[in-house]
């Protein structure tokens, strides 16, 4: 299941096929019932008019949430690379021993978030989690 889930393609066709098939299966139960006439095709045609209508609010609704989404982490990782910005010029102000342990604290926290980044769904990326925490609290130690 997972895999499934985290290949986009293989989960388009997937769903794609399934839908094929149900699609399929309602025409055969549905061509059972077509010989009765103008009233089973009205009721299908309202009833695919009712879901076609559902479809599109889910796509729509799912598009929006998902640039929404984008938006909000363009904007944290915006923040975040001009407080570390802001941090590392600001460590000019400290004693010439703590400004360079701060920048050095600086690089290595930016190595370990662009590992942080870089790792997706491996085991890897819980070491980098449990030494992000760390760092951050030598680089508080430093700057009081």
């Amino acid at each position: 299941m997972s895999r499934l889930v985290d290949s986009p393609f293989l989960l388009l066709v997937v769903s794609f096929l399934t839908l094929w098939a149900c699609a399929w299966i309602g025409a055969k139960v549905l061509g059972r019932f077509a010989a009765e006439g103008q009233l089973v095709r009205e009721d299908f045609r309202t009833v695919l008019a009712a879901c076609l209508t559902l479809l599109g609010l889910i796509v729509g609704f799912s598009l929006s949430m998902a640039v929404n989404r984008y938006d909000l982490r363009q904007k944290a990782e915006s923040a975040e690379a001009d407080a570390i910005s802001t941090e590392y010029s600001r460590a000019d102000l400290l004693p010439p021993s703590e400004a360079q342990a701060t920048r050095q604290l600086l690089r290595s926290y930016l190595t370990e978030r662009i590992q942080f980044f870089g790792v997706i769904d491996s085991p890897a990326g819980g070491g980098v989690i449990h030494v992000t925490p760390h760092n951050l609290v030598a680089l508080g130690k430093v700057m009081r």
